[in-house]
């Protein structure tokens, strides 16, 4: 079988060699592991994509003992052994390091795994191919964009969510009621003004004036305006309830920023395209629970959905991991648009404002100045029709 033959030999020579306590530590440290390494493939750059999984293991004897039978990456087994060495080989104080019994007590754990693979593994085309170095290493790239994407995500919904749901609901506390009163008489004197000009038509043309058919036309002239009315009433009444509503904690509130990320990574439509409706449901209900603020709902979610992990299949040839990887950094540059939009705009762009007692003060001088001067045009504005219609 092409390919574990050599790398089962290579494991057991070694394995031999980390054995025997009367090696020298030249003999480890020389190049005859880089050699092996680099005729089996084996690419030290993979010991990134090894240390991005396992972590610890990468480099400890007993994290690596913990996971070794969740290793079945051949390739990418081999890598991490090949960078391992490499450390002693290049950046270690003195070579003679190697020797250590917690050193070399790794290498035994990692070629052993190595040796068992390649004796296990089924001879088809799937469980055989050596992958290329680049292709761990887009396959690590791809995991990174992911992650990244995931983080990004989070951030613009926070945003879409909590945070500037929270800065419009501090500004409708502070200012709303003025605003709406100020809109209200606004609307009023336009009301006002263009009956005047509608009864001035009449008297123009001296025709009969009658209020009752003038209102109706006002009625269907206004008609968006009072749809606004409505709209501001709405999201004050909305505004009134999410202040009376519970408070997550501290660690709620932690906990249901970390349950939505991961949620994120294992069913976001843009990360998994392949989603059934199902899925997309259920990520749908996820991201209403973290609109509310619903820590249980999210809490079953991520139990159903478990932890996201990069799909393996036999279509994660080089071509397929480079267009996902252009597929993923064109999603990067759009979310992260989409946050600086957020930021530019309504309600965000009202946080320096609820952050600062003085300009909150001076919005509402402001404020009232023009509610007066409205007050003041409606009576004018009254007293003209009247003198009018006598």
């Amino acid at each position: 079988m092409d390919g574990l033959n050599e790398i089962y030999d290579f494991a057991m020579k070694w394995c031999d060699k980390f054995r025997d306590p009367k090696i020298e530590y030249t003999e480890l440290i020389g190049s005859a592991m880089a050699d092996d390494c680099t005729a089996l493939k084996f690419e030290m750059e993979g010991g990134k994509a090894f240390r991005n999984r396992y972590g610890d293991a990468t480099f400890k004897e007993e994290a690596l003992k913990k996971i070794i039978d969740e290793v079945t990456d051949i390739p990418l087994l081999g890598s991490a052994i090949f960078s391992r060495w490499r450390y002693f080989n290049h950046w270690a104080d003195s070579g003679e390091a190697i020797l250590k019994p917690e050193n070399r007590a790794w290498f035994l754990c990692a070629l052993e795994r190595l040796a068992v693979l390649s004796t296990n593994t089924q001879p088809d085309a799937e469980s055989v191919m050596i992958v290329f170095p680049e292709v761990i290493m887009l396959k690590t790239e791809v995991k990174r964009l992911r992650t990244e994407i995931s983080m990004l995500l989070l951030e613009r919904d926070e945003l879409k969510f909590v945070e500037c749901k929270n800065i419009e609901m501090h500004y409708m506390l502070f200012l709303g009621a003025l605003e709406y009163k100020a809109f209200e008489l606004y609307c009023e004197m336009l009301r006002l003004k263009r009956k005047i000009e509608l009864i001035q038509i009449k008297k123009n043309r001296q025709e009969m004036i009658s209020i009752s058919c003038i209102e109706k036309v006002l009625d269907e002239e206004f008609t968006e305006y009072q749809k606004k009315l409505q709209e501001q009433i709405d999201k004050m009444n909305t505004v009134l309830e999410r202040s009376r509503s519970e408070l997550l904690s501290e660690d709620e509130a932690k906990e249901l920023k970390t349950l939505y990320r991961a949620i994120v990574k294992a069913l976001h439509p843009d990360l998994h395209p392949e989603s059934s409706e199902a899925q997309i449901r259920l990520f749908q209900n996820a991201v209403d629970a973290y609109e509310n603020g619903d820590l249980n709902t999210l809490r079953i979610i991520k139990e159903m959905v478990g932890d996201d992990v990069l799909p393996e299949s036999k279509e994660n040839t080089i071509v397929v991991l480079q267009k996902e990887k252009a597929r993923l950094e064109i999603m990067i540059r759009r979310i992260k648009k989409e946050i600086d939009e957020i930021k530019n705009s309504y309600p965000y762009n009202l946080k320096t404002i609820i952050q600062n007692e003085k300009l909150i003060n001076e919005k509402k001088v402001d404020l009232e100045d023009t509610i007066s001067r409205l007050e003041e045009m409606i009576e004018i504005y009254d007293q003209q029709i009247k003198e009018m219609l006598r």
